[in-house]
């Protein structure tokens, strides 16, 4: 974790890749952003632009941005690999080469070396232009060499970017060849879908992520000033917004402990007063819960243990053309009011609901009649109903049942 958060206050979380390149003829800007998520790397982005005006509003402040400058100016020999110098290698892929005109940067792949060659006045006006877009670079390379850093991910083959067919065997680059109009093609890279023409700057990136690009060039000390001068930046703006993010929680620290000791001030002052309140209100509320208590005890010992006893029975004659609405076990002789005693019709039971036969209702009624435990049984209601006819009767019990 430690780690993770040095790397992030170090180079951030967002990635670009930043071509620079010729299609058809015309000078087009690709630009390929990539975001790291812990081991993970994703491409929210591809755009292809026609000037590098837009840029500064595609790339977040203080985001790495690497460089490949892949145009005519620049011109790439392939040759069998030898021992020797990198710079004898230039001197003999180009010939009667000023060296102190030219930035060159060189690739061993496989069996194969790479060179890539551009003169310094074309690389600068292109570097100060990009300054000039407040652009933070972190590094540049010359055509497309950075593509060597794919070959432990893509399959043998060729891949077609913008002006140019890269080949890859035995998961090293082969070749670098220059072609005009090439169709475009997406390839997946280690489970990422990439368009050809944005392979070069995700390459690049690449290369700024893990740290593993094996190119020497006479420009390593310019890419050195490129990346210090990305990770003061970068370090400035994170330094000056942790400062002014802590002088704030420091205000507000301050703020809340002045309220807090003020507050406390304030409760000493009324502590009396809220005491005689709170002692008030405890004795209001204590006479609420006794009144509350005699209304419970006195449902309580109203509730008759046999109710169950009765139900089952008035259930058990039920014929089936009645449907019960409600059964009251010692209903209310009149509203609950609040401070007054609740009565109850004692020995009393309320039953209503609709009869879709009136002979059937009135041999149900006969019956309860009949029990052992009714006194009377008296009809109060019988009338129509949506269904067949409602009705409510009250059954008196018998006090010794």
């Amino acid at each position: 974790m430690i780690r993770n958060i040095g790397t992030y206050l170090k180079e951030g979380h967002n990635f670009h890749g930043l071509e620079l390149t010729e299609v058809s003829g015309k000078t087009k800007w690709l630009l390929t952003s990539v975001r790291r998520h812990k081991d993970e790397i994703r491409i929210p982005e591809n755009l292809v632009l026609d000037s590098p005006d837009a840029l500064t509003e595609k790339i977040p402040g203080y985001s790495s941005v690497f460089l490949i400058i892949n145009t005519g100016h620049v011109l790439t020999r392939v040759q069998k690999a030898e021992e020797g110098d990198e710079t004898a290698m230039v001197n003999k892929a180009f010939p009667n080469l000023k060296m102190e005109d030219f930035y060159y940067e060189v690739v061993r792949s496989g069996t194969h070396i790479f060179i890539a060659i551009c003169r310094k006045a074309y690389v600068d006006n292109v570097l100060s232009e990009l300054t000039s877009q407040k652009i933070n670079l972190s590094g540049f390379s010359l055509g497309a060499l950075q593509m060597h850093l794919l070959s432990g991910f893509a399959e043998d083959g060729e891949m077609a970017i913008s002006n140019a067919v890269i080949s890859f065997r035995d998961h090293s680059l082969e070749n670098i060849r220059k072609e005009e109009n090439l169709p475009e093609k997406t390839y997946v890279i280690n489970d990422l879908d990439i368009p050809g023409i944005h392979l070069p700057g995700f390459s690049g990136v690449l290369g700024q992520i893990t740290g593993s690009n094996a190119a020497t060039s006479n420009f390593e000390a310019k890419n050195a000033s490129f990346r210090n001068a990305f990770y003061h930046k970068r370090f400035f703006r994170l330094f000056v917004r942790g400062g002014l993010a802590f002088l704030l929680v420091l205000l507000l620290v301050n703020f809340m402990v002045f309220n807090y000791y003020f507050g406390k001030t304030e409760d000493l002052k009324q502590a009396s007063e809220v005491n005689r309140l709170n002692k008030q209100n405890f004795m209001e509320l204590k006479e609420e819960v006794a009144r509350k208590e005699n209304i419970i005890n006195d449902i309580r010992a109203t509730s008759g243990s046999r109710s169950s006893f009765y139900t089952d029975r008035i259930v058990a004659k039920l014929p089936p053309s009645i449907l019960l609405g409600e059964i009251l076990y010692q209903p209310l002789q009149k509203q609950i009011k609040e401070g007054q005693e609740i009565l109850l019709e004692e020995d009393r039971i309320m039953v209503s609901g609709e009869s879709a036969d009136s002979r059937l209702f009135s041999e149900w009624v006969e019956a309860l009649e009949t029990c052992k435990w009714t006194e009377s049984v008296s009809i109060l209601e019988y009338g129509s109903a949506s269904s067949g006819s409602a009705f409510s009767i009250l059954l008196t019990l018998k006090t010794e049942q």
